[in-house]
């Protein structure tokens, strides 16, 4: 059986969210709620069985469809249409090769499964939170069936990209492309403005200061990294997490406003990250809460973070990071002054560091136009020229990801089609492509990459292997 390509399930999951009366009813992938089902869904599991619930689904009328947040993606993929006459509207049962899973399972057989890179989506992949599954739409949106917000089938915000005005959002934790979709869709395979992400504003307000776009763009990409670059951003990790297990019982919105109104005291000492930067530090937090209060603004207000930001930059960390950043002429080595200095994560394996220095150079091309962009020697203390790189002819966003080098003598990063060697990459490195390629006379297509070292360049697809 042929999978369902990603367009024609994302327009079926949208006619489901807005032309159809539905219900969350655990376990039910898309029955409508006659009398017969009913009784059978009223009786099938102790969720169903609560007195609310019950009430809830007895009082549905009979054009009315139930579903859970798996069963939903089940049932399109089982063949759901909206037949009333059907038992279960019209799907069958563990057919077209999807298995019967529950929604911790389901983000375990997807690929590409990360907690990362929310606003690079391809519209279609999975998104995941514990026990509960969605599936990503494209412009900053998902459709999850869930009794929270209205009950039913409906579109959400992802709240990892940015809250929409008009839309429930909810924060969800990871992301991945389901087995059973054909991926169809174009998306541009770069970081995007898209929801309330403030991207556009983070990135004039540091040039003014930094005047660098290399140093601007490699700031970002650990911003990015942090935190999606949205304002209100509570470290996951404590999201709703009860304060008898180690959190402090709030979410991205009730923790900012319980800062704000003075409700909550903890903010400086919590050890909570927050904002664009993630900070955490009690002298941090307390320089980003004095500056909100200085300027009778929230601490999720855009121009009280980038006036702490510009702060800490111009004084705190003004000869380690801003001036270094200043004259950077290499993103990787950039990006690796702020992570190492400035941001300081737990997390400072060769692995992360080169997927924020993909993530800047991605900036970086994006913010001087098209796929070319200077490339500089491994080792920028070298006085030699930068090295001019072949523009980019083609994109397909299919292609757009992490690679691992598969040749066991390495494999050189050259600056165009059997072109002059930039370096030779280990077996065993990793690659970013952002989807941008070019294609020899014989077919064979070169991808144009991140090397781990920020330097970019072709290689031949032949020896690489998706991660």
């Amino acid at each position: 059986m042929s999978k369902m390509k990603a367009s024609a399930f994302i327009q079926k999951l949208k006619d489901v969210a807005l032309n159809y009366k539905t219900l969350y009813v655990m376990g039910c992938f898309g029955a409508p709620m006659n009398s017969k089902n009913k009784e059978r869904y009223t009786h099938n599991n102790e969720y169903n069985m609560r007195a609310s619930r019950t009430k809830m689904i007895r009082a549905s009328t009979d054009d009315t469809f139930g579903f859970d947040c798996v069963c939903l993606i089940k049932g399109i993929l089982w063949g759901w249409n909206g037949d009333k006459s059907k038992v279960y509207g019209g799907a069958g049962y563990g057919i077209n090769g999807v298995p019967d899973i529950g929604a911790d399972g389901m983000i375990k057989v997807c690929s590409g499964v990360s907690t990362t890179g929310w606003a690079n989506m391809i519209p279609g992949e999975a998104v995941w939170c514990s026990g509960h599954i969605g599936v990503y739409i494209g412009d900053g949106l998902a459709v999850e069936c869930t009794p929270a917000f209205k009950n039913k089938v409906q579109i959400t915000a992802v709240r990892n990209i940015g809250a929409k005005s008009g839309y429930s959002s909810r924060k969800w934790t990871k992301h991945g492309r389901l087995p059973y979709i054909d991926y169809d869709i174009q998306v541009t395979g770069i970081p995007s403005t898209e929801g309330d992400s403030d991207e556009k504003y983070i990135h004039d307000s540091l040039m003014a200061l930094i005047g660098n776009e290399i140093g601007v763009c490699a700031l970002m990409g650990s911003l990015y990294h942090e935190s999606g670059l949205i304002s209100n951003n509570m470290e996951n990790a404590y999201e709703n997490k009860p304060a008898k297990t180690g959190g402090v019982g709030y979410n991205d919105v009730t923790y900012t406003a319980a800062v704000d109104s003075g409700a909550y005291t903890g903010f400086i000492n919590d050890g909570v990250g927050y904002g664009w930067a993630q900070w955490t530090y009690h002298s941090r937090k307390k320089g980003l809460l004095d500056t909100a209060k200085k300027m009778g603004k929230s601490i999720a207000d855009k121009e009280v973070q980038m006036t702490w930001l510009k702060g800490e930059l111009t004084t705190s960390f003004k000869s380690s990071v801003l001036t270094p950043l200043q004259s950077a002429t290499n993103i990787r080595a950039a990006s690796d002054i702020v992570v190492r200095k400035f941001e300081n994560p737990a997390n400072q394996s060769e692995e992360m560091l080169a997927k924020r220095a993909a993530t800047s150079q991605a900036y970086y091309a994006k913010y001087k136009g098209g796929a070319s962009t200077p490339s500089t020697p491994a080792n920028p203390s070298s006085p030699t020229k930068p090295v001019k790189v072949d523009v980019a002819k083609k994109k397909d966003s299919k292609l757009a990801g992490s690679y691992r080098v598969n040749a066991s003598v390495g494999l050189h990063l050259r600056t165009g089609i059997g072109k002059t060697s930039l370096q030779v990459m280990k077996n065993g490195s990793i690659v970013q492509n952002y989807g941008y390629y070019n294609v020899s006379s014989d077919g064979t297509i070169w991808l144009y990459v991140v090397a781990p070292n920020g330097q970019v360049g072709y290689c031949s697809k032949n020896y690489l292997q998706r991660v």
